[in-house]
């Protein structure tokens, strides 16, 4: 499958928002396994751009309190 170019930035986008998301909070992928009870080799993927399941990204969205349409765009 072809991955367009507007959503390879916003899958970029996605994975350096949840990056940026558990810095701010001073965790380490550990400490967002634990918090989430997602793998952490599950996330180090998502954040290094590696296939995750859909839940994962509703259980970090829910957890950082940021609507999925908008993980997707640069957050201010």
């Amino acid at each position: 499958m072809d991955i367009s170019p507007v959503n390879c930035l916003q899958s970029k986008l996605m994975r350096e928002n949840f990056k940026h998301l558990r810095e701010r909070r001073g965790w380490s992928i550990s400490d967002l396994s634990v918090a989430t009870q997602i793998d952490a080799e599950v996330l180090k993927k998502i954040e290094d751009g590696g296939n995750f399941d859909i839940v994962h990204l509703e259980t970090l969205c829910l957890l950082y309190d940021v609507p999925i349409h908008k993980i997707f765009l640069p957050l201010s």
